[in-house]
């Protein structure tokens, strides 16, 4: 019996794993497509988990992720946008490159 706890524990673990990486990917596609709307260049083509949680919504309970990239409007700063999912679907993208102030000008 205990075979067959293990066995199902590796599994579970597995998928897990698996609909996380799932998930990120999704993130990191709807990033590209958003800084590419944006005319910004995201850095690095990578986002990373910042938050996650469980949410209850009125289809049940699901996972809530907040993901963190870096962009650039010029290429020499580095700007922090963010991603909220729910599930597999996009929340909110916040893409807002700082204001130029006047002593950078």
């Amino acid at each position: 019996m205990s075979q067959v706890f293990w066995i199902f524990l590796i599994l579970l673990i597995g998928g897990l794993w698996l609909e996380c990486l799932r998930a990120r990917e999704m993130a990191l596609q709807s990033c590209v497509s958003a800084c590419r709307a944006q005319g910004v260049q995201l850095l690095d083509d990578t986002v990373a988990l910042e938050r996650l949680g469980l949410v209850w919504g009125s289809s049940g309970l699901g996972v809530h992720r907040v993901y963190r990239f870096e962009f650039s409007s010029n290429g020499n700063e580095r700007c922090l946008g963010r991603i909220a999912m729910r599930g597999y679907r996009v929340e909110s993208i916040r893409i807002k490159a700082p204001e130029a102030s006047a002593d950078s000008i």
